[in-house]
């Protein structure tokens, strides 16, 4: 995707978001949602101090491996709920514009990943652990650490962004209805993620 276009999906989400629905096809969304899936599984190692148990190189063949099933996964328990909180406050919703969406609101968090591979390049495993040792020991790489880790804020916000503008504009709501749908879609998320967790502490 070219970088014009992603900027413009961030700036004008409510037209570009429809057009990239009518252009992209299933291969498309399948490698947004795996790439996304890479992103947040190298979140996922960050906040768990995977950087104090194992060695970067596992820690990154274990992101690009398990990445994208985690992606998947999510891309379809995202859409089915999203599309019954849209649902249920009223929107016009059709499912497979829903799995659409889901897809193509992660392209600002795909991004995440470029800063990802600028941190290793400086951090190295530091970036998985709560240590900072790296990053204080100039000045120089402690500004790039506040950089890269405002600029990673700034693109958390501009995926619910475009998810929630997008989501108002395919299932006819307001933004206030979209934005609900939006949050009452990362409780039911949360909830079946904790259920799980107590399930595999049972189980384990």
């Amino acid at each position: 995707m070219e970088l014009k276009v992603a900027g413009s999906l961030v700036t004008r989400p409510r037209q570009i978001i429809p057009q990239l629905m009518k252009e992209s096809s299933r291969r498309s969304y399948l490698i947004l949602v795996s790439l996304f899936g890479v992103s947040v599984a190298f979140d996922m190692a960050s906040s768990l101090l995977l950087g104090d148990l194992l060695p970067l190189l596992i820690i990154v063949a274990g992101a690009i491996c398990i990445g994208p099933l985690i992606g998947v996964i999510y891309w379809f328990i995202m859409s089915f709920l999203l599309g019954i909180s849209a649902r249920l406050l009223g929107g016009e919703v059709d499912q497979e514009e829903t799995r659409q969406l889901v897809a193509i609101a992660s392209i600002p968090a795909i991004f995440k990943l470029v800063i990802t591979v600028i941190c290793i390049l400086f951090f190295g495993s530091e970036i998985f652990t709560n240590s900072t040792a790296i990053a204080e020991s100039s000045i120089l790489l402690m500004v790039i650490y506040m950089v890269t880790f405002v600029a990673k804020l700034v693109l958390i916000f501009f995926y619910y962004f475009t998810l929630i503008q997008g989501c108002s504009e395919i299932h006819q709501m307001t933004t206030g209805k979209a934005l609900g749908a939006v949050i009452l879609s990362m409780i039911g998320l949360i909830a079946i993620s904790v259920f799980v967790n107590l399930i595999l502490n049972i189980l384990i």
